[in-house]
């Protein structure tokens, strides 16, 4: 007699897979985010402008070294709602300022506490951050107004150097009545030097906001993306 099921029988089929844990009993809330990569150039208060603009912020704690106080370049924030935390993780994540990508990402805890959230308040998942992000862009707009100005300020001292040098020869060596003397020359320098910084500040200003622009609707689509598979994932451990 031969062994095991007979040939017409149906295959077995292999056990399911363990669904993982959905996590269980109470849980704390927490709208801690941990914000890396900023440079050493942007101020405390360029930060906490910027976390401030995703949502009401309860603290922005840089960390700086013990002895020196210099900035390491990361910081904690905490949000009074779960809607700052995810504002800021979905305009901020990757933003380019001042020539570096800020990291923002939430610790275990806050994950933990963002993932109940959104069950219960799926509609976050497609809202926009439109007011949010328009706050966010003049600030980065206003901070490459601000390097711009520096730069050229810098530049414009250079100008000033060698065209107040080249101005004293031009002025001692004219003796006829009416010539322009070094003053006049000096002064014609200076002002289009200015108005040659305006439009550079300009149009460095909208270059910035563009290509902010254009970083953080990349970065909204990634994170849309990624916030709805993580809604599909939580509605599929309930089920």
């Amino acid at each position: 007699m031969p062994y095991g099921p007979p040939r017409d029988a149906m295959p077995m089929m292999p056990p399911p897979r363990p669904r993982p844990p959905f996590p269980s009993g109470p849980i704390t809330k927490k709208t801690t985010l941990y914000v890396g990569k900023i440079a050493h150039t942007v101020t405390d208060d360029t930060m906490h402008a910027l976390l401030s603009a995703c949502g009401e912020l309860v603290s922005w704690k840089p960390m700086k070294d013990a002895d020196t106080q210099a900035p390491k370049g990361f910081g904690f924030a905490e949000f009074q709602e779960a809607d700052g935390v995810l504002r800021a993780v979905q305009i901020l994540q990757g933003l380019d300022v001042d020539g570096h990508n800020l990291t923002v990402k939430p610790d275990t805890a806050t994950q933990r506490y963002l993932d109940s959230y959104l069950i219960q308040h799926p509609e976050l998942v497609t809202e926009g951050n439109e007011a949010q992000l328009a706050k966010v862009m003049e600030i980065i707009s206003t901070l490459a107004a601000t390097r711009a100005a520096d730069k050229a300020a810098s530049e414009f001292l250079a100008d000033v150097g060698v065209g107040g040098g080249h101005a004293g020869v031009v002025g001692a060596g004219e003796g006829a009545a009416g010539a322009p003397g070094a003053s006049a020359v000096v002064t014609a320098e200076v002002s289009e030097a200015a108005r040659k910084r305006t439009r550079e500040e300009r149009e460095a200003m909208e270059r910035a906001y563009r290509d902010a622009l254009r970083d953080w609707e990349r970065h909204e689509r990634c994170v849309s993306s990624t916030l709805k598979n993580i809604k599909v994932l939580n509605w599929d451990m309930m089920g």
